[in-house]
């Protein structure tokens, strides 16, 4: 039952919470934003060419916002690793 208590704390943020709020583990109590730059859209009467470069950049954006989000799932993964061996090792300690 204690594991449970300690589990549910954990999965709800009560024990350690991350939000931006000045008790969260995270640098500047923040996850950064992406580093991606949206391209502005052309006109509907600008050449073809100009259609062109805006899907290659539009292209090249998605690809930013892919990386940056297969990193923040990674950084997830990362911290319910953390999450989960805390909770291990307090298992361990209190002899659940």
């Amino acid at each position: 039952m204690r594991l449970f208590c300690l589990v549910l704390l954990l999965a709800t943020g009560m024990l350690f919470p991350l939000s931006g709020r000045a008790d969260s583990l995270l640098a500047g109590g923040a996850y950064p934003p992406p580093n991606c730059t949206s391209p502005l859209q052309p006109l509907p009467g600008d050449s073809p060419r100009e259609w062109h470069i805006y899907r290659s950049s539009m292209a090249q954006y998605r690809q930013c916002v892919e990386r940056y989000l297969n990193t923040a799932r990674q950084d997830v993964a990362r911290i319910q690793q953390q999450m989960d061996k805390a909770v291990r090792e307090y298992n361990e300690a209190s002899g659940n």
